[in-house]
C-alpha cells in the first residue's frame, strides 16, 4: 500500500485528465511498418535486451536532458520484474507498431524497475492516484522534461477496450501528445501545483508534537477490522489482499483487556493463510499476495521480504502458543529462501511466477484431475489427495486454465481421511508421501526464474528474521545463517564508502535509502543482541551517526526517505518527504525505534534519543495510519516499556 494524506491536495485538483479529455484530437494514424528492435545498454535486464521496438531509456539525467533539448514530454513506464500486467503490456502494448512508433517519435521512453528505484516509484504512484485515482503496476506516467507528473494511470491494452472502459494506449498517446502540443502551458501549471501539494503532502513538519491521545485504540480497532477481512470464512471482499505480519504481531502485543481476543484473530488470520493457496502447501514459503479474499489464488510469485516478515510473525504465533504447526512453517519457509541464495550468502530477491505466458503464470504449481490420478494410482491416496487439496474438474483459473487446481488445505485431516473413506492413522502416514510425489513431479516442470538482484533491505530483514528464529528455536546454524548475510551488509557498506547502495553488487549512481538503514539497524541490533559482539554495535553506531548527518529533519523529527545529494535525474522527483506507515514492507521509522529500544535494553542508552526521533510525530500520524502504522505501534509500545529517564 502507498499511504499518503490527500486532504491537503483535493483543494487544487483540477487535475491533467480532465484538460486531456476536454477535447478529442484527431485520430493517431502511423503506417503499418515494423519498426526496428533497439537496444541501449543498461543495468536493467529489459533494456539490454531490446524487449519489444520501443526505444526505451533508463532512469537517468541524460533522458531528460534530451527531453529538454527536444521540447518533449517523458514517457515513464514503471513495473518490475514480477509483473504480469507489466510483462503482459511490453509484449502486447508495446511492440504495436503504431505505439512503439509514436512513443519513440513524440516522446522519450523511459523504463523503470520500481524494485531498484522505490523511492522514485513512492512519489509516482502518489501522484497518479491524485490524478487518476488508482495506483499499483505497472505505472503508465507523462512528465514534463523536469520529472513533473502531468498524466497518470496503470495498465493499458493496445485498443479501446468499452467493456471495461478503459482506453488503449494509442488513445492514451494521442490525448498526451494533443495536451502537450494544444494545452502545454495548463498541463506545465498543473503539473508545477502537484508537485508542490505533494512535497507538502509528506513534509510533517507542521504536525504537532506528541500529545495524550486514543492513538492506540484507533491502530488496534482498525487492524482487528482488517484482520477481521483477511480470516474470513466467507468471501467478504473482492480485490487483491496481502499478508500483514506486522498488523498480525500488534494482535498478539494488546493489552489485558482484549488480550485472549485479539490473539485468537491473529491465529485465525494466519491459519486462514496457511490453508490458502498463497502459501505453497508442497515447497514451503508465502506467494506474494492472493486475487481473491479468502488466499485462495494467488499471484504466483515468492518475493525475500515478504517471506522474512512472515518467518518473523510465525516466530511470534509459535512463541505465543506453542502451535507446532507454526514452527513448522516457518522452518519449511527458511528452507525455500535458502533456495535464493547466492554463493557469498545474500539473497536473491524471489522467484517470478513460473508460467507460459503471461497470462497463464501458474504452470509449475497447479494439478489437474488428471495429474493426480496419474501420479497417484492408489485409489484411497487419490480421494485423499483431491479431498485435502481440493482438487476438482472445474479449477481455479477459469480464463486460462479451467482444469488447473491451487493446492490449499480444504479440510482437516481427519474429515479428508473420512472423505478418502480410510482411518485418521492411515492419511497421516499417507499424506507425507503424497506431497513428495506431488513435489517430485512439480519439479520436473520448467522451473520458475529467479529474480537475481539482491536487495540491501529486503536481506537485512531476512537476516534479522532468521537470528530470531535461530535463537528463540534453539537451532544456531540458522541463527549462523543470519549473522553471515549482516557480514556481508558490513563489509558491503565498507568496500562502498560513500556511494549509496540499494541493489547489492550494481554500478553507477545509486540513491541511500532511509529503508536500507533501517533494515540494516534492526539486523544489526538482532546481531548484536544474539553474539553481543562489540562488531555490531560500532556498526550501528555508524548507522546512526549516519542517519543523524543524512537523512535527519532537524527542525521536525524524524527522517527523510533519501538522504541528502541522492541522484537528481529529474527535479521535479528529487523532493524528500517521511514515510512512516508499513506499505509493501515495515515502516523505516518504526523499525529503526525498534532496533533502538533493542539496543537501549541491552545496555546503551545513547539509543534511546533516536528512537524518540522516530516516534516524535507518532500520535499525529498514527490517528490516519490505522493498521498500516502497525510497526511505528510496536516501536511505540517498545518506547514505553523501557525504564524511564534517569
Amino acid at each position: 500500500m502507498h499511504y499518503f494524506r490527500p486532504a491537503l491536495i483535493l483543494s487544487l485538483l483540477v487535475c491533467a485528465l480532465a484538460a486531456i479529455a476536454a477535447e478529442t484530437p484527431p485520430p493517431l494514424t502511423v503506417p503499418g511498418q515494423r519498426a526496428p528492435v533497439y537496444v541501449r545498454r543498461s543495468g536493467d535486464r529489459a533494456i539490454q535486451r531490446g524487449n519489444g521496438i520501443v526505444k526505451w531509456r533508463a532512469f537517468e539525467s541524460s533522458a531528460f536532458d534530451d527531453a529538454v533539448k527536444l521540447n518533449r514530454p517523458v514517457f515513464l513506464f514503471v513495473t518490475s520484474n514480477w509483473s504480469q500486467r507489466g510483462r503482459a503490456m511490453e509484449r502486447t502494448t508495446f511492440t504495436d507498431t503504431a505505439v512503439a512508433a509514436w512513443l519513440n517519435e513524440e516522446f522519450i521512453p523511459v523504463r523503470l524497475n520500481r524494485d531498484e528505484r522505490p523511492e522514485i516509484d513512492w512519489r509516482l504512484q502518489q501522484a497518479v492516484q491524485a490524478l487518476a485515482g488508482t495506483q499499483g503496476l505497472p505505472l503508465t506516467v507523462a512528465l514534463t522534461p523536469q520529472g513533473r507528473v502531468f498524466f497518470g494511470g496503470t495498465w493499458f491494452p493496445v485498443d479501446d477496450d468499452p467493456v471495461a472502459q478503459r482506453p488503449g494506449m494509442q488513445t492514451v498517446l494521442n490525448r498526451i501528445r494533443h495536451v502537450w502540443r494544444s494545452q502545454k502551458d495548463d498541463a506545465l501549471r498543473q503539473a508545477q501545483e502537484l508537485d508542490e501539494a505533494l512535497r507538502k503532502a509528506n513534509s510533517d513538519s507542521a504536525a504537532a508534537p506528541n500529545e495524550k491521545s486514543d492513538y492506540r485504540q484507533r491502530v488496534l480497532s482498525a487492524t482487528r477490522i482488517l484482520l477481521q477481512t483477511h480470516s474470513a470464512d466467507a468471501e467478504l471482499s473482492a480485490g487483491t489482499l496481502f499478508p500483514a505480519p506486522r498488523a498480525m504481531e500488534l494482535m498478539l502485543r494488546t493489552d489485558e483487556k482484549n488480550r485472549e481476543a485479539d490473539r485468537q484473530l491473529a491465529v485465525k488470520t494466519m491459519d486462514a493463510l496457511l490453508r490458502g493457496g498463497i502459501h505453497d502447501q508442497l515447497e514451503g514459503g508465502f506467494f506474494r499476495c492472493s486475487v481473491d479474499s479468502r488466499w485462495r489464488v494467488p499471484r504466483f510469485e515468492k518475493t525475500l521480504a515478504q517471506n522474512a516478515e512472515m518467518i518473523h510473525v510465525l516466530l511470534r504465533l509459535w512463541d505465543a502458543t506453542a502451535d507446532a504447526r507454526y514452527r513448522d512453517a516457518l522452518l519449511e519457509t527458511v528452507d525455500f529462501c535458502n533456495t535464493l541464495s547466492d554463493a557469498q550468502g545474500c539473497f536473491y530477491f524471489g522467484s517470478l511466477a513460473g508460467g507460459s505466458s503471461d497470462l497463464d503464470d501458474g504452470d509449475y504449481y497447479t494439478f489437474t484431475v488428471g495429474d493426480v490420478e496419474r501420479l497417484l494410482p492408489d485409489d484411497q491416496d487419490c480421494r485423499l489427495a483431491r479431498a485435502f487439496f481440493d482438487i476438482q474438474e472445474n479449477g481455479d483459473l477459469p480464463l486460462t486454465a479451467p482444469n488447473r487446481n491451487v493446492l490449499i488445505q480444504a479440510l482437516s485431516l481427519p474429515d479428508a481421511a473420512k472423505s478418502a473413506g480410510m482411518s485418521a492413522d492411515a492419511a497421516a502416514r499417507r499424506l507425507p508421501l503424497i506431497k513428495q510425489t506431488l513435489l517430485n513431479e512439480r519439479r520436473l516442470r520448467p522451473l520458475p526464474e529467479i529474480d537475481r538482484n539482491m536487495y540491501v533491505d529486503a536481506n537485512a530483514l531476512m537476516a534479522a528474521a532468521l537470528i530470531l528464529a535461530g535463537q528463540q528455536l534453539k537451532l544456531p546454524a540458522i541463527t549462523a545463517r543470519g549473522i553471515k548475510i549482516v557480514d556481508a551488509l558490513i563489509d558491503l557498506r565498507r568496500s562502498e564508502g560513500t556511494r549509496g547502495v540499494h541493489v547489492i553488487g550494481a554500478r553507477g549512481p545509486a540513491p541511500f535509502l532511509l529503508q536500507d538503514e533501517a533494515a540494516t539497524l534492526y539486523a544489526l541490533a538482532a546481531a548484536y543482541t544474539a553474539t553481543r559482539n562489540d562488531r555490531y554495535l560500532h556498526a550501528a553506531r555508524s548507522v546512526v551517526a549516519f542517519l543523524r548527518e543524512n537523512f535527519a529533519d532537524e527542525a521536525a523529527g524524524g527522517f527523510f526517505d533519501c538522504a541528502r545529494g541522492h541522484p537528481q535525474e529529474a527535479p521535479g522527483l528529487n523532493w524528500r518527504g517521511k514515510i512512516y506507515q508499513d506499505t509493501q514492507d515495515p515502516s523505516a521509522h518504526g523499525l529503526i525505534a525498534l532496533a533502538c529500544c533493542k539496543l537501549v535494553s541491552a545496555g546503551h542508552a545513547e539509543f534511546r534519543a533516536v528512537a524518540e526521533t522516530c516516534t516524535s510525530r507518532a500520535v499525529t500520524l498514527l490517528r490516519e495510519l490505522g493498521p498500516y502504522g502497525a510497526t511505528l505501534t510496536l516501536a511505540l509500545d517498545e518506547l514505553q516499556r523501557l525504564a524511564p529517564r534517569p
